[in-house]
């Protein structure tokens, strides 16, 4: 009873919630709010349990990439999810995993923004067309995840001239927003704002002595 008590209590929280546009002074209509869940201690542990579901699916069907016996069939931070696996029928399993998963739990994949990639020998082959809940999936030569620019190539590779441009970007703000500023104060910015862009994520990288080249900046 205690149980079902607390999730009548959710189910009541959740079904009220409603918010409001400010546009300086000025209040928009109250707009319920039919999706998601609220920020706090709870919404969490909510959001947890959803992605517990996808991740122990997923793994369960054992036809995911293995690392030291391992299985990591998937890879999940917050809601962006990448699925490893090492064939294209293997792949389309853990798919249609999600898909079935998906449609229990009132959720929908946004197909337009899930995308294949290969890394390996067969890069450059044509493969199979893959489908997420009935739509295709385009293969493409790159594809973006936590901000870093994977490739496909013959082997494990980013993009690193994605982190370049992002480095220069921020030194010119930098350089035109400090004009009569002493050099060492843009020395101190530079290395607060900039560098940390330019090393971002490297620490998980075992980078090539050209790829060390291909971010020098100098």
């Amino acid at each position: 009873m205690i149980h079902e008590y607390q999730n009548n209590n959710i189910v009541n929280w959740y079904s009220k919630l409603t918010v409001m546009v400010r546009w300086n002074t000025t209040f928009s209509d109250t707009l319920r709010i039919r999706s998601g869940v609220r920020q706090g201690v709870l919404s969490p542990h909510l959001f947890n349990v959803h992605a517990d579901v996808f991740i122990n699916s997923v793994v369960s069907k054992n036809t995911g990439c293995y690392l030291n016996r391992c299985c990591m069939a998937c890879i999940m931070y917050a809601d962006d999810l990448m699925l490893l696996s090492a064939s294209v029928s293997g792949l389309q399993q853990l798919l249609d995993v999600c898909a079935h998963n998906a449609k229990d739990l009132c959720l929908q994949f946004n197909d337009k923004k899930s995308h294949c990639i290969v890394v390996g020998p067969k890069h450059k082959c044509k493969l199979s067309s893959l489908s997420l809940s009935g739509k295709p999936l385009q293969w493409v030569e790159s594809v973006k995840y936590l901000g870093i620019t994977f490739l496909s190539s013959k082997v494990f590779s980013v993009d690193l001239n994605q982190l370049r441009h992002k480095f220069f970007g921020c030194t010119n703000s930098i350089l035109v927003h400090s004009s009569g500023v002493s050099e060492l104060v843009k020395l101190h910015l530079m290395q607060s704002y900039c560098y940390p862009v330019l090393s971002y994520a490297l620490e998980c990288f075992n980078l090539t002595s050209a790829s060390i080249n291909d971010l020098n900046v100098y």
